[in-house]
This record gives structure tokens, C-alpha cells and sequence, in this order.
């Protein structure tokens, strides 16, 4: 089911694509704004977005943009944050992957460093 780009995946992307060359960027914040996601697993942390008036490419390749951040969640695991292109490099998943074992809990976005 779809539903609106909240507004922490929303903070995500524009400081993931506020890293990246003009161009990627300017397309990643129009997208964004003509965008609602699909959760792609029950936990929400794999998302798809979904362009109005667009329709992604198939097959459905993805390649990630050349930045990840990192954080930490309130109980100390590391939490990894990725951006995905399709084939036509617009935008097209974020992925939130933290690496111990359980949902997250209260990642510290505000310390999200750059790679």
C-alpha cells in the first residue's frame, strides 16, 4: 500500500542528495516532491518510490548513488541509510539497514555522517 513520504524519509533524502553533483540532486528533490512511497518490507525501512506520472524502467535494476550516511540507534547498533537510482537514474528506493538483529528504535539523524 502506498502512502505519503514521511518526514524523516523525507530529511534523509534531501541530506543524502544535498551530497551528491548538482544535477543528481535537482532531479532526487523533484522526484521526492512528486512522490509517494510503497514500503517493500513490513518493517518500512526498504522503500520504493513511486513518481507520479512516471513509471520506473523494467527490469527493475537499481544502482545506489555514490553516498551513504551512518548513524547509530539509541541502543548503540550501527544504522546504515542508501539511495537508489533506477535505470534512468531517478529516484527509486531508500533503504534503511540496521545492522544488529531487531526493528530500530530511535536512530540519531541529527549525527548521520557522509560517505
Amino acid at each position: 500500500m502506498k502512502r505519503p513520504v514521511s518526514p524523516t524519509e523525507r530529511l534523509l533524502v534531501t541530506r543524502l542528495a544535498g551530497r551528491l553533483p548538482e544535477s543528481e540532486r535537482r532531479q532526487i528533490l523533484a522526484d521526492l516532491a512528486a512522490s509517494v512511497v510503497r514500503p517493500l518490507n513490513p518493517s518500512e525501512t526498504i522503500l520504493e518510490f513511486c513518481i507520479a506520472g512516471y513509471q520506473h524502467p523494467e527490469p527493475r535494476g537499481r544502482e545506489a548513488y555514490r553516498i551513504e550516511g551512518r548513524t547509530l540507534d539509541q541502543d548503540g547498533s550501527e544504522v546504515f541509510v542508501y539511495l537508489f537510482a533506477d535505470g534512468n537514474d531517478r529516484l527509486l528506493e531508500l533503504e534503511i539497514l540496521r545492522v544488529e538483529p531487531g526493528p530500530l528504535v530511535a536512530p540519531n539523524w541529527d549525527a548521520l555522517e557522509f560517505y
